[in-house]
């Protein structure tokens, strides 16, 4: 297993029209601001950016299993955090379960085709 951990650099705080706050951190990587953290924010948004503590960052994991990154949570320096590996390997029994019962569902609806409206 593969933990890897990207620079969150700072946060945008956007307010919706309804009110709602939203805090979404910014990631540095190799190629700049990129990666699904990345955002748009357009010139009519509500919007302020707030700088990132030092030592903060985007946790993934990744295995030879399930080769693409999932998103674990975050890590600031100072506070507590989880164990990655066992966030890791709840996220994909998640996974695993979730993938089980959409099979289950077609199943049921490739029947349902199979044997007509009546």
């Amino acid at each position: 297993m593969e933990i890897h951990k990207e620079a969150i650099a700072c946060f945008v705080i956007t307010r919706s029209r309804i009110s709602v706050i939203c805090a979404t951190p910014l990631v540095v990587d190799a190629d700049g601001f990129n990666g699904p953290t990345s955002m748009e924010v357009f010139a009519n948004d509500d919007y302020h950016i707030v700088p990132a503590p030092p030592n903060s960052y985007v946790v993934y994991g990744s295995d030879n299993d399930h080769p693409k990154w999932i998103l674990l949570g975050y890590e600031y320096h100072g506070a507590s955090h989880n164990v990655w590996e066992q966030v890791f390997d709840d996220r994909k029994a998640e996974m695993v379960n979730y993938t089980s019962e959409i099979d289950r569902l077609q199943s049921e609806i490739d029947i349902m085709q199979l044997d007509g409206p009546c």
